[in-house]
C-alpha cells in the first residue's frame, strides 16, 4: 500500500509543548523529545509496535510496521524524470500543461542568470525524457 493514501497523524498537528503521551484511537502513544543542534527540541511519536521514533503515525503504527511505501518508490526512471521536469517548471509558476507547453516566462524579481540556469536544467530533463521515451517505444 502507498502511505500517501492512508489516514495519518503528524506530530506538528499537536499543540506546541505536548509532553508524555497522547491517545490515538484509544492507544497511548508516547512522545519523545530530542535536542536540536541550535537549541530547542524536536518532538517524535514512539511507535507502539516497534518503539521507533517517527513524525507521522498511520492509524496507530509507523510506516514500517504497516509495510507502507511512498508512491515515488514505485516510479520508473521515465516517471522520475518527468516529475523532476514538472517540478522545475512549477518553481517558475507553471501550474498545468506538463512539459507539452512552452517554458514559463521569467518570474518578476528573478535574475536572468538564475532563470537561464534553471531553464537549462529543465530542458536537460526534458531531452532525457524524449530520448528515453523514443528508445522505450522504438525497440
Amino acid at each position: 500500500m502507498i502511505c500517501e493514501a492512508q489516514r495519518q497523524l503528524h506530530i506538528r498537528s499537536l499543540p506546541e509543548g505536548v509532553e508524555g503521551f497522547v491517545r490515538v484511537d484509544g492507544v497511548h502513544v508516547y512522545i519523545e523529545r530530542t535536542a536540536c543542534n541550535l537549541g530547542g527540541s524536536r518532538a517524535w511519536f514512539l511507535c507502539p509496535t516497534c518503539n521507533r521514533r517517527c513524525a507521522i503515525l498511520y492509524p496507530v503504527k509507523c510506516r514500517l510496521c504497516l509495510r507502507l511505501h511512498y508512491a515515488s518508490e514505485h516510479e520508473g526512471s521515465l516517471d522520475r524524470l518527468l516529475r523532476k521536469a514538472i517540478k522545475h517548471r512549477a518553481k517558475h509558476g507553471q501550474t498545468s500543461g506538463g512539459i507539452c507547453v512552452l517554458f514559463p516566462s521569467k518570474p518578476k524579481r528573478m535574475r536572468w542568470h538564475t532563470y537561464f540556469r534553471a531553464r537549462k536544467h529543465a530542458e536537460a530533463y526534458e531531452t532525457n525524457i524524449v530520448t528515453k521515451f523514443v528508445s522505450v517505444f522504438s525497440s
